[in-house]
């Protein structure tokens, strides 16, 4: 497969997580999740993943429930029907050998448990944020036929020592030359009830790198866009929904500030992981001790 810059449309979110398999390349391939890690030795377990253990954390709650409220909200038509769309665990809630033995043999479909609960809560999540006009504004906007949605994005690094990997939850426009061109992309989160609010959702952007990975998809975005990481999209949306009951939601919007602190981090960690992977140098965090706090 290619790794030239593009979208690939179509793709399960596993097959996007093994696409580094598939692609015909001998430079890593970085994604954001890495570029969240604060020191190489993180971003090592990411760049040469345990394979056993990154199929063992596809069955976990967590995972299949956020695979199932992107399609339940972005994919409507694929998850409308569960017999057709869904591959069921046999026993009660989610089995994580069944889940990953299931995905072996149908990678194209979400996991859910024997229960339905899974189903019901990612139904639910939906009816949540296609019931909040601040968020349809976003996923549905007006005068635009149909968003794309769920893209897999592949560039090569402008300093080509990487092949970049994204994953976009909803954009409009991706060919300059014959679509029209929103100013934004949009991610959807889950979180827990105590972390939706603004004065708490901040740091969870920073704690689990939200502003990284917006930086990273908007510069990559713009690489396979423009062939230049220099013209990314305006803006970076951020649909933000509680995963229990009620389900509120709140749309973010990141200022230039926070994409600005992304994008340092970003470049900064890309030149440390060359620097590791060249000299098989993997390091933790670096201080004098005792670390004073």
């Amino acid at each position: 497969m290619r790794a030239t810059a593009h979208y690939e449309p179509g793709l399960s979110f596993r097959r996007y997580r093994q696409y580094r398999r598939d692609l015909d390349a001998d430079m890593p391939v970085i994604n954001a999740s890495i570029l969240k890690g604060r020191t190489t030795i993180d971003m090592k377990a990411d760049v040469y993943p345990d394979e056993e253990a990154e199929e063992k954390s596809e069955g976990k709650e967590a995972f299949v429930l956020g695979d199932a409220v992107h399609k339940a909200i972005l994919e409507p038509a694929v998850f409308s029907d569960p017999w057709n769309y869904f591959l069921k665990a046999e026993t009660k809630g989610i089995d994580t050998v069944k889940a990953i033995q299931a995905r072996k043999l149908n990678p194209d479909k979400i996991v859910i448990d024997s229960e339905g609960k899974i189903f019901e809560r990612a139904t639910a999540i939906r009816k949540a944020v296609w019931g909040d006009d601040h968020a349809m504004r976003w996923i549905a906007p007006e005068g635009v036929a149909k968003p794309h949605t769920e893209l897999t994005g592949i560039a090569p690094d402008p300093d080509g020592e990487f092949i970049r990997k994204i994953r976009i939850d909803l954009c409009v426009g991706i060919d300059p030359e014959t679509d029209e061109m929103g100013d934004y992309l949009l991610d959807i989160k889950t979180c827990r009830a105590e972390s939706l609010f603004p004065h708490r959702f901040q740091y969870v952007i920073r704690d689990l790198g939200y502003h990284v990975q917006a930086a990273y998809y908007l510069d990559t975005d713009s690489i396979i866009r423009t062939g230049s990481p220099d013209n990314p999209r305006d803006k970076y949306i951020i649909v933000a929904v509680e995963s229990t009951y009620p389900y509120k939601v709140i749309v973010y919007e990141l200022s230039k500030e926070r994409l600005d602190e992304g994008r340092e981090l970003y470049k900064d960690r890309l030149g440390m992981l060359a620097f590791a992977i060249s000299n098989n140098r993997w390091e933790g965090f670096q201080y004098e001790s005792p670390y004073p706090i």
